[in-house]
């Protein structure tokens, strides 16, 4: 099933309920939360339905980890809003409301773009204050997800001056201007593409074989699949990447733009401006050897500090006894994932949710677990 919340990893849950509970005190009155509806012979689940006045919105909450999230995110989070707002017998608004920071530019091209009114963390502060609400509750839930060196306090660059009137945001003058005989423009994205890529990039993947035969198929499929998550986070691809010396070849190197906590810390903490992924089609858990290999690619004075290991069968305890070894002898960082981490990262990232999140999960249980 290709939807997942990222409230199953930390705090999202909570973050919904309490957002859901802030719009009925501020005149939104609830249908119903939470439910599963069957729309185009699909079933969505759908976080909330209101009634403001005479309109109906339905309201789709993400939880980020990051205080700011990639633009590709917010996009694909707002199709899968055109989709339930699709729902037999709605004619109504729709209203994401996201835990990160989005500028009004991004907001703005979502409302005209899209149709639908994205609400952010500045809303929720102005709304804590036009109710006289204590914020503790919110500070604390955004601190427990808070990762590398970011310590500032959550509602720091936040606008508490906001209106909190549904109305002003979704009056006809700030909805979409068409040309009543143009027909309307497609969305940027559709929740439909989105699918689509997503199922044939798990099916591409469930029908690689492992073993050397295959390693191509898997080297390729897997490098989708990492444009497909990461497209706002990566840039510069480099496939087949040889070392100077020709006596090494990297299967993918990457640059990296840090718009998401994970990669700000990756570049900060980890003193590197590029990421190596390695992908191993084995039969077999991959072992120390393989860590080994991959460690001596890579370079912290180049810039080239941290890689991802991908396997087809995951890694042995002896691997992961290497790459604990390597940070703490070295300093350089090997994640090790396998293609359940990939599939999860690609169902969450088909509604926007944050695959950033799920290794910002990934690499804080890598390091608390660290010994000396």
């Amino acid at each position: 099933m290709i939807n997942k919340e990222i409230g199953d990893l930390n705090s999202g849950g909570s973050f919904e309920e309490a957002v859901l509970d802030l719009l009925g005190q501020i005149g939104l009155d609830e249908i119903e939360r939470n439910v599963n509806k069957v729309i185009n012979s699909s079933t969505f689940e759908i976080d909330g339905i209101f009634k403001y006045g005479i309109n109906k919105v339905i309201v789709e909450v993400k939880f980020y980890f990051s205080k700011q999230v990639g633009n590709s995110s917010l996009f694909k989070a707002a199709a899968g809003l055109r989709v339930r707002m699709q729902l037999p017998g709605f004619d109504g608004m729709g209203l994401l409301f996201v835990s990160a920071i989005v500028d009004t530019n991004t907001k703005e091209f979502i409302r005209h773009k899209y149709g639908i009114v994205l609400w952010d963390r500045s809303n929720l502060c102005s709304i804590l204050w036009k109710l006289g609400k204590d914020m503790t509750p919110f500070i604390d839930m955004f601190l427990s997800v808070q990762s590398g060196e970011e310590i500032g306090h959550p509602f720091d660059g936040t606008d508490n001056s906001l209106p909190v009137d549904f109305m002003f945001y979704a009056s006809p003058e700030w909805l979409p201007i068409e040309d009543p005989g143009q027909p309307r423009e497609e969305p940027l994205v559709t929740n439909t593409s989105i699918r689509t890529k997503a199922t044939d990039l798990i099916s591409q993947l469930e029908a690689v074989l492992p073993g050397k035969t295959q390693a191509t198929e898997f080297e390729k499929v897997c490098t989708d699949i990492i444009k497909f998550i990461f497209e706002d986070q990566l840039r510069s691809w480099y496939l087949q990447q040889r070392s100077d010396d020709d006596l090494s070849r990297y299967d993918l190197v990457c640059g990296i733009q840090p718009k998401e906590d994970f990669w700000i810390t990756l570049v900060n903490s980890f003193r590197t401006r590029y990421i190596l992924f390695e992908f191993k089609n084995y039969s077999d858990s991959i072992t120390a050897m393989q860590v080994y290999t991959t460690e001596r690619y890579l370079y912290p004075a180049a810039l080239r500090g941290v890689a991802i290991i991908i396997s087809a069968n995951g890694a042995n305890e002896h691997a992961r006894r290497s790459a604990a070894g390597a940070l703490r002898e070295s300093g350089k960082l090997i994640l090790l994932l396998d293609t359940k981490d990939l599939i999860e990262m690609i169902n969450l990232t088909v509604d926007g949710n944050s695959a950033s999140d799920y290794l910002a999960k990934k690499l804080e249980e890598f390091l608390i677990t660290l010994s000396r």
